[in-house]
C-alpha cells in the first residue's frame, strides 16, 4: 500500500472523529436551550495571581439555594484577556440566568447552546475527512 494513503487515511479518519465529537457536543449544548432558568446572582469574581479567573454564583430554585463556580477544563490557558472578559461579564453582583438541568439542579451554565468553538471543532472536522477522502481518491486514479 502506497505510504501517503496511509497518512492520508489517518488523516481523514481523525477529521471524522473530530466532527462526531463536536457534534455531539454541539447537540447536548443545544439541549441546554430548553432547560428551565432561574435567576441568579454573581457572589465572586476576580482573578487568582497565576491569571486564572474565579466566577462564583449562587442561585434558587424552590427552596433550596444552589453555588455553582464557572469551571475551565485542564486545557484552558489561563491568559490575561481570558480573564479580565470573564471578570467584566460577571462582575460582583451581577444577577444573572442561570440555566440548569431539571434532573440534576447542580448541573448549569450560564451561556447556554454551542459556542462557536464548537461548531469551529466540527467544520474543522468534516472539512478535513471531505479533504481526506479527495486526496485519497486523487491519489488512487
Amino acid at each position: 500500500m502506497n505510504p501517503y494513503a496511509v497518512i492520508i487515511i489517518l488523516f481523514a479518519i481523525a477529521g471524522l472523529i473530530l466532527a462526531i465529537w463536536s457534534w455531539q457536543k454541539i447537540n447536548k449544548r443545544k439541549r441546554q436551550l430548553a432547560w428551565p432558568k432561574s435567576e441568579g446572582v454573581i457572589i465572586q469574581s476576580e482573578v487568582s495571581k497565576s491569571l486564572v479567573p474565579k466566577v462564583v454564583y449562587q442561585y434558587k430554585i424552590g427552596e433550596i439555594k444552589y453555588r455553582q463556580e464557572i469551571a475551565f477544563s485542564s486545557e484552558v490557558t489561563a491568559a490575561p484577556e481570558l480573564s479580565s472578559n470573564l471578570i467584566s461579564n460577571y462582575p460582583l453582583d451581577k444577577t444573572v440566568e442561570v440555566y440548569y438541568n431539571p434532573d440534576s439542579p447542580e448541573v448549569t451554565t450560564l451561556e447556554p447552546g454551542p459556542s462557536r468553538e464548537d461548531w469551529v471543532g466540527f467544520i474543522f472536522g468534516a472539512s478535513s475527512f471531505v479533504f481526506g477522502l479527495f486526496l485519497l481518491l486523487n491519489l488512487t486514479l
